[in-house]
């Protein structure tokens, strides 16, 4: 069931993603110009697909939709020197979510793990790297038959140093919410990191909240780097500006969703 219910929602989904919206918009009004008595109409929605596709492509509104997400949260830029030093003596667990995994045994393992999961791994390891005497809790479960992410995330911080002692895997999670509750019962009280991408933290610390959580929040994976300076390249389409609109419907979607069912 709950397999079902994650397919429908990514199909879903898709249909509020700028490309295949614009394109299927396109698409009818293209039909409607070519094989209809509505040529005005077709005409008009044609025109407003390729505008909008062109407006969506811009960093300079990709970059406001996801920076409005990406900066809620400070990232740690003075390598622990605030705010987190300040609970450095007091935190026992820096908790890191996983972001999905290509499995291929063929690949080398920083291959297997997407690069979403594989910066916010990182960022764990560089902060559990300054604060002494802490856990490592790599929380990511698996959807369908695939290997956990956290087991992944386990087998490469392994193989980049960090102790197994260290490490405390939780692989039972399905979402963010799960991730939240299943965290509670090894966090218990104590202080601890949350690390995710920026974009996702607002929505990881809303549900975190809810439990009754209180982490302290360590974004990374930032997309967004708003210049004061107008740039030529700002008013042009990229392709990465496509996916940064597509990260941030991504995520409005998921809070909106999320208050609808009453989960932050």
């Amino acid at each position: 069931m709950f397999l079902f219910k994650t397919i429908m929602k990514n199909i879903i989904q898709q249909f509020f993603y700028p490309l295949p919206f614009c394109i299927w918009l396109s698409f009818t009004g293209l039909i409607l110009f070519s094989f209809s008595k509505k040529k005005k109409i077709g005409k008009k929605i044609l025109i407003t697909g390729l505008l909008l596709i062109l407006f969506l492509s811009s960093s300079s509104v990709s970059d406001r939709m996801l920076g409005v997400l990406e900066k809620k949260y400070e990232p740690d830029t003075t390598q622990l020197s605030c705010p987190i030093v300040k609970n450095n003596s007091l935190v026992k667990y820096i908790v890191v979510l996983g972001g999905g995994q290509t499995i291929n045994a063929a690949l080398p393992i920083t291959s297997q793990i997407n690069i979403v999961t594989l910066v916010r791994l990182i960022e764990g390891i560089r902060l559990y790297k300054k604060i002494s005497d802490c856990k490592l809790v790599l929380s990511s479960g698996k959807i369908s038959g695939a290997i956990p992410d956290g087991d992944l995330m386990t087998n490469l911080a392994k193989e980049l140093g960090i102790k197994n002692r260290d490490i405390i895997l939780e692989s039972e999670s399905r979402d963010t919410k799960d991730q939240a509750k299943f965290i509670k019962a090894i966090v218990k009280k104590n202080p601890f990191i949350l690390v995710t991408s920026a974009s996702h933290m607002p929505r990881s610390i809303a549900m975190f909240h809810k439990v009754g959580l209180n982490p302290i929040p360590a974004p990374t994976e930032h997309r967004v780097n708003i210049s004061k300076s107008l740039f030529p390249a700002l008013l042009f389409p990229t392709t990465s500006s496509l996916l940064n609109v597509e990260r941030a419907l991504y995520e409005y979607l998921g809070i909106f969703w999320a208050k609808l069912r009453r989960q932050i």
